[in-house]
């Protein structure tokens, strides 16, 4: 159990020994930001943009603490749904400079994280609900609550991963053939 699990158990037993929301929020920001960060990163989004929405995901969730009951699992829904929307809504504006890369990616150990998990790269090769149902696997979640958070049902989320598995054994498959 994480130390933000520990905190939102006691609270639900014995409210006095709820510490005030700034602590209880700054242990769950702390073990959370970065593998939320990974997580959409998993998703096809671009660090800049994972940046911005882990942090506006952030700002809204401390602004709902009390009235949500599973902070990790809200988190990651709302930031998935975030960068859905983001996605959706893309317009390239070409620029002569890139613009400043996210603070989160500074010695943050992202790159090394990029590294140890060599399914980033073939997993853009994904159609995106597969990239979708992967990224929430390889955080942590289980088809029944991944079905849950994106609204389907656990056998259509047991049928994306497969596919997924099966296109990612694939790519890997035809990458060795080349070497």
């Amino acid at each position: 159990m994480s130390e933000h699990e520990r905190i939102d158990a006691s609270a639900r037993t014995d409210p006095s020994a709820v510490p005030d929301l700034d602590a209880t929020f700054t242990v769950f920001y702390r073990t959370t930001v970065k593998p939320l960060f990974g997580f959409l990163l998993m998703q096809g989004a671009t660090p800049l943009d994972a940046g911005d929405i882990v942090q506006d995901t952030m700002i809204k969730l401390y602004e709902r603490w009390h009235s949500v009951e599973c902070h990790n699992a809200w988190a990651y829904r709302v930031a998935s749904k975030a960068l859905v929307r983001k996605i959706a809504a893309v317009r390239e504006h070409p620029v002569a400079e890139l613009p400043m890369a996210s603070t989160l990616l500074r010695d943050s150990g992202i790159d090394r994280w990029m590294e140890l998990h060599d399914l980033a790269a073939p997993m853009t090769h994904l159609p995106a609900r597969q990239r979708q149902v992967m990224a929430w696997t390889l955080s942590g979640f289980t088809p029944g609550e991944i079905a849950k958070e994106l609204d389907m049902t656990a056998d259509s989320v047991r049928a994306a991963l497969c596919k997924a598995r099966r296109s990612l054994k694939a790519w890997r498959e035809s990458r060795e053939g080349q070497q």
